[in-house]
């Protein structure tokens, strides 16, 4: 099966992001922002922090404000 089929989870964009930086679309400097998880995975956001960290990702909120440019 292809992986990134189906509901984009943490395994996908692990392979994205190392896509991106392979072909130059982002850097190290890019920062990287995972949203729309369910509460059905059962764990609170700062565990879902922790699963994430050591791959760069921070992980969106609700109400989370995001600015984008210079």
């Amino acid at each position: 099966m292809n992986s990134l089929r189906g509901h984009m989870g943490i395994f996908a964009n692990r392979l994205v992001k190392q896509r991106m930086q392979e072909q130059g679309i982002s850097s190290v400097d890019t920062q990287f922002f995972l949203t729309h998880f369910s509460h059905n995975a059962g764990l609170s956001h700062e565990a879902l922090e922790e699963l994430v960290r050591d791959d760069g990702f921070s992980v969106a909120y609700d109400g989370m404000d995001l600015v984008i440019g210079p």
